[in-house]
């Protein structure tokens, strides 16, 4: 069986991107007889004790995972493929990958699915330049293919590789991402993490007002959750295993998100999640969102607080509309956003074989 190299940051299971563009599709791979073989550059317990340490810890991290990539140096496994996922260590380093598909002779392809040739919220700039430099723009140049999560990574990508392919961030939508029976009560779901957490923290003032007038609940998914006097919601720890549970049956899915460069190349999961679990996602006028989201017909896209507020009150005290946007929202998931379906265009982006 040929061997994929899979280098990441990232361990299995850590992130929503590792999981649903990398390792979901292990079968899909197979059934052409390829295998993956993950590298991360952090073991899930060092990856997790990271995020949380001081500097001394994220140190001795760094170190061990440098180890490591020095080892693939001395080492490299035989492949047919190197597929890097964003960035094989949180540096702006290309030397790995470089050497080792020279060594190897293999092919190699770069994906990334967030805007990160920028300096991201939060992020000073030493750090910027000690964490990606220019280290995107030259993994660009030096892959055979590149794949992105969106068009605007796209127009990034393609301006220094031609060879670029938009394949959407996807789900399991016959077994794992399955519409539930609507909650009785009105209910409001966010799925999120820390990232991504002043988004909703800024739109609490609209749920308020929305929660006043239609007596609906908001349902927090995630690994930290908002500070509100004022509002009281339900707080369901992130869990891999139970995350599309917790979906099921939500009558409506926010995704607030500021307009900017840097959230333009956000890809719209969770509105993608919402679509396949059949809530109805109710999300911000931006970027990839406008790809996903009809607007008027399999949601709702929002730019200002009184459409925010508007376009919530209207799904949740109408029934007909509800239901309507709920069914084509799924249909669009299922027909676009399935991981079966973009199985083919990821193998030949990947291995870059074409299939009878």
């Amino acid at each position: 069986m040929k061997k994929i190299l899979v280098l990441s940051v990232y361990p299995l299971g850590t992130t929503a991107g590792i999981r649903y563009r990398v390792e979901q599709y292990r079968d899909c791979f197979m059934q052409a007889g390829y295998k993956l073989e993950f590298l991360p550059f952090f073991t899930r317990n060092a990856y997790l004790s990271y995020r949380k340490g001081g500097v001394f810890k994220k140190g001795l991290q760094i170190l061990w995972g440098m180890a490591k990539r020095i080892g693939l140096l001395v080492r490299p496994p035989r492949h047919e493929v190197l597929w890097l996922y964003r960035a094989s260590t949180p540096t702006a380093l290309t030397v790995f990958e470089r050497y080792v598909t020279w060594r190897c002779k293999s092919r190699q392809v770069y994906e990334f699915d967030d805007a990160i040739w920028l300096k991201g919220p939060g992020i000073g700039a030493l750090r910027h330049r000690l964490t990606t430099g220019s280290r995107v723009t030259k993994s660009c140049k030096k892959a055979n293919a590149v794949i992105v999560g969106n068009q605007y990574l796209a127009d990034y990508a393609s301006a220094l590789n031609a060879s670029t392919t938009v394949i959407p961030t996807t789900v399991e939508v016959h077994h794992r991402f399955l519409p539930g029976i609507e909650t009785r009560e009105p209910t409001i779901v966010w799925t999120g993490s820390f990232s991504t957490l002043e988004y909703l923290e800024r739109l609490l003032p609209v749920l308020e007002k929305v929660i006043e007038r239609t007596g609906a609940k908001l349902k927090v998914i995630s690994d930290v959750f908002p500070e509100s006097a004022e509002l009281d919601f339900e707080c369901i720890p992130w869990s891999e295993a139970t995350e599309h549970v917790a979906l099921r049956g939500a009558w409506v899915g926010v995704m607030p998100l500021d307009d900017n460069a840097w959230t333009k190349g956000k890809c719209g999961f969770k509105a993608i999640q919402y679509m396949a679990s059949g809530v109805v996602p109710v999300v911000s006028d931006v970027g990839a969102n406008r790809d996903i989201v009809e607007d008027g017909v399999t949601g709702f896209l929002c730019a200002t607080e009184t459409e925010w507020e508007e376009k919530l009150i209207q799904v949740i005290e109408n029934e007909g509309v509800r239901a309507e946007m709920s069914a084509k929202a799924r249909d669009v998931a299922v027909r676009r956003y399935s991981s079966v379906v973009q199985c083919a265009l990821l193998r030949h982006a990947v291995t870059g074989k074409t299939e009878s």
